[in-house]
């Protein structure tokens, strides 16, 4: 049943239970999670039981010296001018 408070109905979407549950219940799905490897800046340091899922390190010279488009980028997404999936669409239109 509803909750009445000051006039107004509340709905399910509105009660803290609910939005506790939704919390509980949202789990994200990565395609093809088994084939994904996480990349790191110091692949020596990784503990032994996670080094299967390390594909290689993190070429820093690459972010460097890409370093003002990413800012562009970044800053696009943060002011709305464009959609994040729009972007990463863009980026996957070019070759690595």
């Amino acid at each position: 049943m509803p909750r009445v408070r000051a006039g107004r109905l509340r709905s399910a979407s509105e009660s803290p239970s609910a939005a506790r549950a939704a919390r509980c219940l949202f789990i994200p799905r990565i395609r093809d999670l088994p084939s994904k490897r996480l990349h790191v800046f110091d692949p020596g340091a990784v503990p032994k039981e996670l080094r299967g899922l390390i594909g290689s390190k993190i070429r820093t010279a690459s972010i460097t010296a890409n370093w003002p488009d990413v800012l562009r980028s970044a800053a696009t997404m943060a002011a709305g001018t464009i959609a994040p999936s729009q972007l990463l669409r863009k980026f996957a239109a070019y070759s690595r």
